[in-house]
């Protein structure tokens, strides 16, 4: 099936539209297969996605490695280390690296983070990497990102206390976040809402109701969702 011109009946959004659609002669749509079908666990699917993982085109294996490395995988790894080496894709790989944890990929992570040119936020993220499959070098890096000059690299620190889960954590961002106008509100927020602690919940609603500022009202209104979601 080469497109959504051969089965009009069909809709996108369909299940079975993206297990054909992983059989295409059209690289960009298999790789949307690959994104649609993240998340599922029946045969079928999972049969898709080990096929997409072997595709002759390497981006489409990446997006079947990112499937799996949803559900912990890491069955996908080779894929993912090669994206580190493609500047549209390595932010995306090393974010996935940090949530997946996978000690094969320590030698990888670690010749990246010691790259002597490297963006400083792609070491930040190689260092949240390293952190997370127990590389002490790793978590002193982020911790010592939190008093960087450059703002954004403060900034993604921060979240990533959160993220990370690190010790002090919850303390520290509601005491960035209970500034008023403090410039890293925002990424106290979104480090809240990964570290999911029922006891940032008063902080997070009254911002959500009294902030004059519309942007953190509204982060902070869909943290609490995501931390009452996952309490619940």
């Amino acid at each position: 099936m080469a497109n959504r011109s051969t089965e009009p009946g069909l809709d996108p959004s369909d299940r079975q539209f993206w297990l054909e659609a992983a059989r295409s002669s059209d690289a960009v749509l298999r790789g949307q297969a690959a994104d649609n079908l993240a998340g599922e666990s029946d045969a079928k699917a999972l049969k898709a996605l080990e096929m997409l993982l072997g595709d002759g085109d390497r981006v489409v294996r990446f997006k079947a490695a990112l499937a799996f490395a949803q559900v912990g995988d890491d069955r996908g790894l080779e894929a993912i280390l090669w994206a580190l080496e493609r500047p549209e894709l390595c932010a995306l790989a090393l974010d996935v690296l940090i949530e997946l944890r996978s000690e094969r990929a320590r030698g990888a992570i670690m010749k990246f983070f010691r790259r002597l040119r490297l963006h400083p936020l792609e070491r930040l993220l190689a260092a949240a990497a390293l952190h997370g499959i127990g590389e002490a070098q790793g978590t002193e890096f982020v911790l010592g990102s939190l008093s960087s000059r450059r703002p954004e690299v403060r900034g993604m620190a921060i979240e990533l206390l959160g993220r990370l889960a690190l010790p002090g954590a919850l303390e520290r961002l509601l005491e960035v976040l209970s500034q008023p106008n403090h410039p890293h509100s925002l990424d106290a927020v979104r480090g809240l809402a990964w570290l999911r602690d029922k006891r940032s919940l008063p902080l997070l609603r009254r911002l959500s109701r009294e902030s004059s500022d519309a942007e953190l009202a509204e982060l902070c209104s869909w943290a609490l969702s995501v931390i009452e979601e996952a309490l619940a």
